[in-house]
């Protein structure tokens, strides 16, 4: 085959010898976009290919022993003079490859498909390629991300070459003395912008990855290439921070922050970290601190995010422990002072000099170790020098180390007790058993309960605790810490069921440990709640009042039916459809089915149950009411029309906020019974046990309650997350939010088209959509105005109130941030 080259082929051969990348050895990251490559088109051959003058080099390979092949033998010839993805679906029928030797020797390649590796400047330096010794197609799925990953790669070979061009200036800089040290550091300074950008591709594309359905293989990919990225871009921002401040061009923002929400967002950045390192991470803050102070809020999240980091990444199954109090006010001004303090390996009393140093850390071994560039305590440093205030540490090898700061601020507005939170009748007078080993965590949750006027009881040893129980003391409720020498949170839970006196306790576990631990998750039925800590105190108040409410429920209905639903289906194996059109709702019903041992048919609409009962047989459909095409009440109709009223499947209603009538309806239509929404795990479990058990259940043909009305906040998110959390796991959670970005916005901006155009039947099928879809995330007040304009259109009301319409937008726009705080806190 004749070589194929570009009319700019000398440029291209510039920006290919620019980049430095040919003849070096082996990178992960690379390496990983190749495995991923592979992995999700299914081929035994992955590489990232450069393309010089004479020659194909593979910068990764999977699937290939030989590194280079030379040019005008290799297809990328062709691949990199397109714009798109190039594919040569069986190379013994195209007349330009059925010579070639690739082709009829050794490797045999018949299959080809390689999208360029274009830069900024157009020009193709290579491919991402993947290939295969049959013939075969791709699908649009595959083609699509086969694209995004060159884009990776694209973003990764351009961040090497901006970050050789910041080394060689370094080089340059470093030989020069006095005004030239200056002009390095403006130089690092505005190339924030140029480095930034191609690391923001690498971590969005990743993100949008890690969003869509992968194998587990091909996650663990993706999480390795989101996990180098964020380091990369850790150490760039902090060499990029360094030469600002070197040069003094950076520059506090000054504006009113809320100071409890920006140390909890401090930590919600960090706790993640602190849990696999088996870090118990604790805070307090001092009755006197104030509400609102003046400051640079991103500065002081970035200090205390730093000294954290540190201590987590130096503390092994510890305590990390926050503190916040003031030292003095004058006239509206005071001194804030933070603390952060550890269990870990301590620092040598020789070293504790050097640490605020540039590029300097305690030990040159731990830097090899630990990781990072040195940077961030000088950081820490002079931005507490900006804020008017001063950095410093004590520290002994082997005890820890404790890094304090001290910054001058102005109070804001209110300056009445920051953690103060209202008063609750439910909470007043509860006694609460609260059992840790840690007594600085025992300390911070005491002294919260007491502000809520509750009587608690702290012991630090499971031992205390069922000494106390065995006495008869009387407790409302229980808080236990899962990780305790003597015995475990859950261990400390059996023992207290077995005791009658105490065996209907409602018991909360605090646990560092990630809640789908199968420790914690296989034995959720001993706890009215799980939590991850440390608990915000708000979410804490929150969870401390679910639990009493649903206590007081309880002592009042009686269950005839065991609480776990773990293996259900050997149990009750049965066949069951699902039908629902909206795609968070499918995965959650999903997902609570598997859980139970069932593989559920999933359908979208009344055709398809109607389609998939003739082609199989099944004992039990979920069906939602509103469905396109044809709803669940038709379809309903016509499956007892087909088997009649006593044979065939039971039907199980499925839709929202539940009004007098509707079960009615249902009933009229041939349904058995009615699921309003949101559902959980159980109730699903129940409607099994009732209709396909062994001890089948009557109909319950009373009228269902008038609608609830529900106010929402962000408690009432939060509890809906929590309870899906605890059902499931945090990353299935995760998914479904990113499910709600990827439709909400899109269904939102087509309802107020259709509202614009007044098209009825529009309007009330995404208002349908959005209804639902909020719902399920335990967005109640955003539900309840998409249900009242979804009322409206039923009725061919198009004229929707200007207020109804900005109340909406308003409270769209709230729930998307929660949401958004909420996954960013993951």
């Amino acid at each position: 085959m004749t070589p194929v080259f570009s009319q700019s082929e000398s440029e291209r051969i510039e920006h290919v010898r620019a980049l430095r990348i040919l003849d070096t050895e082996r990178e992960q990251q690379f390496d990983d976009i190749a495995n991923l490559a592979a992995s999700i088109c299914e081929t035994p051959i992955a590489l990232i290919t450069i393309v010089d003058e004479n020659r194909v080099w593979f910068k990764a390979k999977i699937g290939l022993t030989v590194s280079e092949v030379p040019r005008g033998s290799w297809f990328c010839e062709e691949a990199i003079l397109q714009k798109e993805i190039y594919v040569v679906s069986d190379t013994l029928k195209d007349q330009r490859y059925q010579e070639n030797p690739l082709v009829v020797s050794s490797p045999n390649i018949r299959f080809y498909a390689g999208v360029p590796l274009t830069l900024d400047d157009n020009e193709s330096i290579g491919t991402l390629s993947i290939l295969d010794v049959m013939p075969r197609e791709l699908t649009r799925r595959q083609q699509e991300i086969l694209k995004v990953l060159s884009r990776h790669v694209v973003a990764l070979l351009a961040s090497r070459r901006n970050l050789s061009i910041i080394m060689d200036e370094l080089t340059m800089n470093r030989e020069l003395a006095g005004s030239a040290n200056k002009v390095k550091n403006s130089f690092l300074a505005n190339m924030s912008h140029e480095v930034r950008t191609p690391m923001t591709a690498i971590l969005g594309m990743t993100d949008l990855l890690l969003s869509g359905e992968l194998k587990k293989d091909q996650r663990e990919y993706v999480d390795t290439i989101r996990s180098s990225g964020e380091s990369l871009l850790n150490i760039i921002n902090d060499i990029l921070d360094f030469s600002k401040i070197e040069s003094g061009k950076l520059e506090l923002d000054l504006q009113p922050v809320d100071l409890r929400a920006c140390i909890e967002e401090a930590l919600d950045l960090v706790s993640q970290k602190a849990h696999e390192q088996g870090n118990e991470l604790l805070y307090v803050i001092d009755a006197n601190v104030p509400q609102r102070i003046m400051g640079d809020v991103a500065r002081l999240r970035q200090i205390l995010v730093n000294l954290i980091n540190n201590a987590i990444k130096f503390t092994q199954n510890g305590e990390i422990f926050l503190s916040v109090h003031t030292e003095q006010q004058i006239d509206g001004d005071f001194d804030l002072s933070v603390s952060v303090k550890d269990t870990g390996i301590g620092i040598p009393k020789d070293k504790l000099e050097l640490i605020f140093e540039a590029f300097t850390q305690a030990d040159s071994s731990a830097t090899r170790k630990y990781g990072g560039a040195g940077l961030g305590l000088v950081i820490c440093s002079r931005l507490v020098s900006l804020m008017g205030g001063r950095i410093d540490v004590e520290s002994a090898e082997g005890k820890g180390s404790k890094f304090y700061f001290t910054i001058h601020a102005a109070a804001l507005g209110d300056q009445s007790r920051l953690q103060a939170q209202e008063r609750s009748t439910e909470l007043e007078g509860k006694r609460v058993l609260i059992v840790d080993d840690s007594s600085t965590n025992l300390q911070i949750l005491s002294a919260e309960c007491k502000q809520w006027a509750m009587i608690p009881y702290a012991v630090g040893s499971p031992k205390e605790a069922l000494e106390s129980l065995k006495r008869g003391d009387h407790f409302d409720l229980a808080i236990y810490d899962m990780q305790m020498p003597e015995k475990d949170g859950v261990q400390l839970a059996m023992e207290t069921r077995e005791l009658s006196q105490s065996s209907q306790i409602p018991i909360i576990l605090l646990s560092s440990w990630d809640l789908s631990n199968p420790r914690i998750r296989d034995n959720r039925d001993l706890f009215a709640a799980t939590a991850m800590k440390p608990l915000k105190i708000s979410q804490f108040q929150s969870l401390l009042k679910s639990v009493i409410g649903k206590q007081r429920a309880v002592n009042n209905v009686t269950q005839d039916f065991p609480k776990a639903t773990q293996k259900l289906s050997a149990e009750i194996p049965v066949s069951i459809i699902v039908a629902e059109d909206n795609l968070i709702n499918q995965k959650l019903i999903q997902r609570m089915l598997r859980s139970m041992g069932y593989e559920p048919t999933i359908v979208g609409t009344g055709l398809e149950v109607l389609s998939s009962l003739e082609h199989a047989s099944c004992d039990l459909v979920f069906m939602d009411v509103q469905m396109p095409e044809m709803d669940g009440l038709e379809a309903t109709q016509k499956i007892r029309q087909r088997y009649g009223m006593n044979t065939g499947p039971k039907i199980v209603a499925m839709t929202a906020f539940a009004l007098a009538g509707d079960k009615e309806k249902c009933l009229q239509a041939g349904m058995d019974d009615y699921l309003s929404k949101p559902f959980v795990s159980e109730q699903v479990a129940s409607m099994i046990r009732k209709w396909v058990g062994h001890g089948k259940i009557a109909p319950d043909n009373s009228t269902m309650p008038e609608k609830r009305t529900f106010e929402s906040t962000d408690t009432d998110i939060r509890s809906r997350l929590n309870e899906l959390e605890q059902e499931t796991e945090r990353s299935f959670v995760k998914e479904l939010v990113a499910i709600f970005f990827d439709e909400a916005p899109v269904n939102f901006q087509t309802l107020k088209n259709a509202l614009g155009a007044k098209d009825a039947n529009s309007i009330e099928q995404f208002a349908h959509k959005l209804k639902g879809g909020s719902l399920n995330l335990g967005a109640k007040k955003l539900s309840r105005l998409f249900e009242k304009v979804e009322t409206l259109a039923r009725k061919k009301v198009t004229a929707v109130p200007d207020s109804l319409i900005a109340e909406m937008e308003q409270e769209f726009d709230r729930t998307i941030k929660y949401l958004r705080d909420y996954v960013a806190s993951l």
